[in-house]
């Protein structure tokens, strides 16, 4: 899913029955911000606007109760959240202020939602994307993402990521080298496909 349609982030109400059809189902829900529209600065959206759209959309649906209606979707964020993980604190602590809309929000179930949730490495190999992500989730929450086919997504770009994510030190060796194995509990009938692969290859 893109993180916004029509300029609705994915809490809107017009979203419910798509919510609702994927709870149903247990679906894993991979959401990516869109590339397109006007940015607020004079650069270009992928440079980092697109990071807070995903912020602005996580926070969407935690607040207007997606979150709460639909345990059952597994969810996995580009981008390793983009700017998300490093606003959760503030998001956390100012949840329940008076001057907050909070209805059934509160500091912990802002925290669970977000421990909830898949953040993968897409252009967020380095330590400064991964360490905020792993202070919200536990290491088998990120999963391996490099946006490849994406035009910022060069060669060079991709090649730097995953010397980051194997020696950046934030991941311990042992889970950096399964990060790619992680996105299987999400997609687990993509997962199944894979196994009579592996045996044939091996």
């Amino acid at each position: 899913m893109c993180a916004t349609y029509g300029g609705d982030f994915l809490g809107a109400e017009r979203f419910r029955p798509v919510w609702r059809a994927l709870d149903a189902i247990g679906a894993g829900v991979f959401i990516h911000p869109s590339p397109f529209g006007a940015a607020a600065l004079d650069l270009p959206r992928p440079f980092f606007e697109v990071t807070f759209d995903t912020a602005r959309t996580v926070v969407d649906m935690v607040w207007r109760g997606v979150t709460r209606s639909a345990p059952r979707v597994r969810v996995v964020l580009a981008h390793a959240g983009g700017a998300l993980p490093a606003l959760a604190g503030r998001i956390a602590l100012l949840s329940d202020a008076d001057w907050v809309p909070h209805e059934g929000v509160t500091p912990e179930t802002v925290r669970e939602a977000l421990a909830a949730i898949y953040y993968d490495t897409a252009m967020a190999g380095t330590p400064n994307a991964l360490g905020p992500a792993l202070a919200v989730t536990s290491p088998d929450h990120i999963v391996y993402g490099s946006d490849f086919g994406a035009p910022c997504a060069s060669e060079p770009v991709l090649r730097e990521t995953m010397t980051s994510l194997l020696t950046g030190g934030v991941l311990a060796p042992e889970v950096a080298a399964g990060v790619g194995r992680h996105a299987h509990t999400v997609f687990p009938r993509a997962a199944a496909r894979l196994v009579p692969a592996e045996k044939a290859a091996s």
